[in-house]
């Protein structure tokens, strides 16, 4: 038992002079999932940056609504907007994101000098939205609660797409504002 414990105690010790001749340097791949609006509006940036801090790393993104299964390695990371995270994942919030309901400048000209419609009469408007496997997503429900199903004419599974829907017209919407904001032909 002492000869055992006292290879044990050399093998040790050879690898610790191992490690500190040698700068330990993380490598492999990461898989992180999250969706297209994430991706364009928020985390381009931050993918670049850690590249550049950890060039051997490589970055394996997987772009998607579906929430992935993270103990099955679907994903290693899950970026996603939540006001209800499950309670099986581990998570920190990392920022907020404000919605609004938005339209074209063109249809709602006294918006763009502040005078904005009451709600009761944007609820008789045509709508887009959000689909219903989105719902968990606050301003799907608040559209799901007020506007009647026949004033939707359109519903998407995408944030991304949706914004293309109120640019082209077909309706108003709710939107995250980083998004809507850079568009010239949108208003809140």
């Amino acid at each position: 038992m002492a000869q055992l414990a006292s290879r044990m105690d050399d093998d040790v010790e050879s690898f610790m002079r191992k490690l500190a001749g040698q700068s330990l340097i993380p490598t492999g791949e990461l898989r992180v999932t999250t969706n297209d609006t994430l991706l364009v509006y928020l985390l381009m940036p931050v993918f670049a940056a850690f590249r550049r801090a950890f060039p051997t790393i490589n970055l394996d993104v997987v772009l998607t609504n579906q929430l992935l299964n993270l103990s099955k390695r679907d994903a290693d990371i899950a970026v996603r907007v939540t006001d209800n995270p499950l309670e099986t994942l581990v998570g920190r919030r990392i920022c907020g994101l404000n919605w609004a309901i938005y339209g074209l400048k063109s249809e709602f000209p006294d918006a763009v000098h502040g005078v904005h419609p009451d709600l009761d009469s944007l609820a008789l408007r045509i709508w887009v939205s959000l689909g219903d496997q989105l719902g968990h997503i606050r301003a799907v429900r608040y559209v799901h609660e007020r506007v009647s199903e026949a004033q939707i004419a359109i519903k998407i599974n995408t944030v991304l797409g949706l914004t293309e829907e109120v640019e082209e017209g077909i309706g108003i919407g709710p939107l995250p504002c980083l998004i809507a904001d850079r568009r010239e032909k949108l208003v809140r």
